[in-house]
């Protein structure tokens, strides 16, 4: 009962929530993790958000290079060890305009 209390208290009766998927795995020493979206897709995310009584919209993926075909080091970062830089912030610039 309680539970049920503080769920419509903090969530909406009716969101429209837009799924927007980002298969990349640039940076990351294993492969596959770029399949993440097409995963939560096909595990039926649409289908669990629509019986919650919101509806969804799936805006597909943002456009990601393959790590095949960039250079993981052309810019070094100030710390650390990140690889991929400038095609990390292109992600990041793509979903920024996706979301807006």
């Amino acid at each position: 009962m309680a539970a049920g209390f503080i769920h419509r208290i903090l969530v909406p009766s009716h969101m429209q929530i837009r799924v927007i998927g980002v298969p990349m795995d640039l940076g990351s020493d294993r492969r596959g993790v770029d399949m993440g979206s097409s995963a939560i897709r096909y595990a039926g995310l649409a289908d669990a958000i629509t019986a919650l009584g919101h509806g969804v919209t799936d805006a597909g993926d943002i456009r990601v290079p393959g790590p095949e075909t960039s250079d993981p080091d052309a810019r070094e970062p100030k710390q650390g060890t990140a690889k991929f830089l400038d095609e990390t912030a292109g992600v990041s610039r793509r979903g920024r305009r996706a979301r807006a």
